[in-house]
């Protein structure tokens, strides 16, 4: 389940400015001169973890920004690999069951050679670790307004049976 940083969009900080992260240079999971993913044109990657990479992209069909979500399967054995994708795809089918203004909307899923995909809203802004790290304080009323953003967020996922095991800033 993605809780994406719409706290950060809905309640901005004032003066903090986007990172960029360059071009969509695709790593070891995908090939070097591969821009696209499914019909979703690379663009820049926005972040990376040891399972997979997050990459803005472009969707050419409803000429929209969106974000891609892959997943490393690469260098798993079979059943590992099998089981993780598997994991991967339970968690875009209960994300796109979730409405509501603080969780990412999830669009699609899929499959391109051996990355499995999911595609959700880009939401423009940073995140909060991002925030707290560049020295950003939030009032009382403002951190307030956050915390009940995401606990509303995670009550609404709770109301749909959906359970949240990563709640983290970023």
């Amino acid at each position: 389940l993605i809780f994406g940083p719409t706290y950060l969009r809905r309640y901005p900080t004032g003066g903090v400015m986007r990172e960029n992260r360059g071009p969509a240079t695709p790593p070891h999971h995908l090939a070097m001169n591969d821009t696209q993913l499914g019909r979703y044109h690379l663009t820049r990657v926005l972040g990376q973890g040891a399972m997979g990479i997050v990459y803005e992209a472009r969707d050419p069909h409803l000429d929209r920004r969106v974000a891609v979500k892959t997943a490393r399967t690469r260098d798993l054995p079979a059943d590992e690999a099998a089981n993780y994708e598997r994991r991967f795809l339970t968690e875009a089918r209960s994300s796109a069951r979730l409405r509501h203004p603080s969780i990412v909307s999830v669009f699609d899923a899929g499959k391109d050679g051996d990355v499995t995909y999911l595609v959700m809203e880009l939401v423009d802004g940073v995140n909060l670790k991002h925030c707290l790290n560049n020295g950003v304080r939030f009032t009382p009323a403002g951190a307030a307004r956050l915390v009940g953003s995401v606990l509303n967020a995670l009550e609404h996922a709770h109301s749909q049976r959906v359970i949240h095991r990563d709640v983290k800033p970023e």
